[in-house]
């Protein structure tokens, strides 16, 4: 392997032990996109990216239009800043994306290649199957969350494009001589199914609370001294709350909620 400088005349050759570690990383590299594809060989390609870190579920766009390049594997937003997605076409030797299905919290107008495809409403999902395309573009009047799949494949797209369908908050083993708690920020669209538990070594009474905004707080529910609680109740309410009154003991809490 050889490496050329336009600043350096001919060509500077890569010592054996070198050379053999860009092989490895080449391999590595390749391995990694190749579990991108499924068992089909279907390129799959999310924004955000569906299995990052920190649970993220929704990509922010400004006022504009922003440019998926699902070729190149990039995102330009408002601004014309460059982020790069987890793949692009171009690495797996595909020309085309052939179909999406794309999620927005707010209006939005999408393109594909420069043709106007869709106008979403706020909360509604959309998708497209044999649609070939390379590029989306997505122009919003306000700020918006976008979640979208894209697939080298033709068919028809299926993703719960909303959330996982569980998010939970517990604490195990935890003192009950102090108040402790649990609590859920349940999405931009809410969370309909909502269950809670408690055990305690020693009678606790628990309170669970329901607010809108995170900031004003309403009592839902109140519960007298107990050493086991479960309840299940429809909610409507972004964010919720279970807290023990301090009664010594040992604490378990669990605060579960779904679609």
């Amino acid at each position: 392997m050889t490496a050329e400088n336009e600043n350096l005349s001919g060509y500077v050759q890569v010592d054996a032990e070198v050379d053999e570690e860009g092989r490895q990383m080449l391999k590595k590299l390749s391995a990694f996109f190749e579990r991108l594809k499924d068992e089909k060989g279907v390129l799959i390609i999310s924004v955000p990216e569906a299995t990052q870190a920190d649970g993220t579920l929704f990509y922010p766009i400004g006022i504009g239009t922003t440019k998926l390049d699902f070729y190149e594997g990039e995102i330009i937003d408002t601004l014309g800043q460059k982020y790069q997605m987890h793949a692009g076409l171009k690495f797996f030797k595909e020309d085309f994306m052939h179909s999406f299905r794309i999620f927005s919290d707010q209006e939005i107008k999408v393109d594909t290649d420069g043709f106007h495809v869709a106008t979403l409403m706020g909360g509604e999902a959309v998708g497209f199957s044999n649609t070939p395309f390379k590029v989306l573009y997505i122009r919003s009047n306000v700020a918006a969350n976008i979640r979208l799949f894209a697939s080298t494949s033709p068919q028809a797209i299926t993703a719960n494009m909303i959330a996982p369908p569980i998010l939970r908050s517990e604490l195990y083993q935890v003192d009950g001589s102090k108040a402790q708690r649990v609590s859920l920020d349940c999405g931009l669209l809410g969370r309909w199914n909502v269950e809670l538990y408690a055990n305690a070594t020693i009678p606790t009474p628990f309170t669970l609370e329901s607010s809108a905004d995170g900031v004003h707080w309403f009592q839902a529910f109140s519960y007298g001294a107990t050493t086991a609680l479960h309840q299940g109740y429809q909610n409507a309410m972004r964010y919720i709350r279970l807290t023990s009154v301090p009664a010594g003991g040992v604490l378990d809490l669990l605060l579960v909620a779904s679609q």
